[in-house]
């Protein structure tokens, strides 16, 4: 993840109502949801080691269960990509076996992972009054109007005196995500009110639906020219490996043009494409 996007996320979860939607909504352990969230607030996590380097922590967190303080460290990972995630989730799956006598001492941490993109729409839409999970819409490519219903429920969930924090963080946030949008990105002026955003995208809404209807159009375009060539080279060389498709499919406008010029000329798949990649 971008370090800014890795920031970004820093930013939205150092606030504890943030922090208590992501546990209510997306962490199914009946401990967890009996703590008292009213009491969750943040620890510092900055310091000053021996030999005098500024260091931080992840945000660690402390909450009440009944009359007693906890500290939280969570170990979540938020994945936001548009491939599934496959990596280990422990440990020890990324460190060497060790010798039998020593494998009951092998670390054995597990993270919790939340793969936004696997998360099915229903699910969020269960969710109407979750931060995040309004939040996770948005990190998805969306049309204009659904990101604009979308701003407009967070704003008006967010008009109370306690969420003062949380709408500034969060104006913040979706601005940098509408700049990211990989289906077309919107860009808005510096702002850190949630009702300004609201207001700023209202007004530009109609010129970044065109833009998003182009976009869509050369989209449509790339998938036909992609389409056509795959046919033309599986008819030349037979069934194509996936790194073939994968290059395929990520293809520019101009690179799928010189290889629809080659692909009569060539004699192999290689001489199309160029080689693949290292790894296969």
């Amino acid at each position: 993840m971008p370090t800014s996007h890795d920031a970004g996320y820093k930013l939205l979860f150092s606030n504890p109502l943030i922090v208590r939607d992501l546990i209510q909504g997306f962490i199914d352990d009946p401990w967890l949801q009996k703590l008292d969230f009213s009491t969750l607030e943040p620890v510092k996590g900055h310091y000053v080691s021996e030999d005098l380097r500024d260091r931080a922590d992840d945000v660690v967190w402390r909450v009440k269960s009944g009359e007693e303080w906890l500290y939280l460290y969570l170990p979540i990972v938020l994945y936001n990509g548009e491939r599934r995630w496959h990596a280990p989730v422990s440990l020890a799956e990324l460190l060497p076996k060790p010798p039998a006598f020593l494998a009951p001492l092998q670390a054995q941490m597990r993270y919790l992972l939340i793969d936004e993109g696997a998360i099915p729409a229903e699910t969020l839409a269960r969710l109407p009054q979750n931060l995040v999970a309004a939040i996770f819409k948005l990190e998805q490519p969306q049309t204009p109007e659904a990101v604009q219903v979308l701003v407009i429920e967070l704003e008006a969930a967010t008009r109370s005196d306690e969420y003062a924090a949380v709408r500034r963080i969060v104006a913040i946030w979706i601005r940098t995500a509408l700049i990211r949008n990989r289906k077309y990105p919107i860009l808005l002026p510096e702002l850190d009110d949630l009702q300004e955003l609201r207001i700023m995208l209202s007004q530009r809404i109609e010129q970044w639906a065109e833009g998003y209807l182009a976009a869509g159009r050369i989209e449509g375009r790339l998938e036909g020219e992609i389409g056509v060539l795959t046919r033309l080279l599986s008819r030349r060389f037979g069934p194509l490996p996936s790194w073939a498709e994968t290059r395929l499919n990520a293809a520019t406008e101009q690179a799928l043009a010189d290889w629809t010029d080659a692909v009569l000329d060539a004699a192999s798949l290689v001489d199309v494409l160029g080689p693949p990649p290292a790894d296969h």
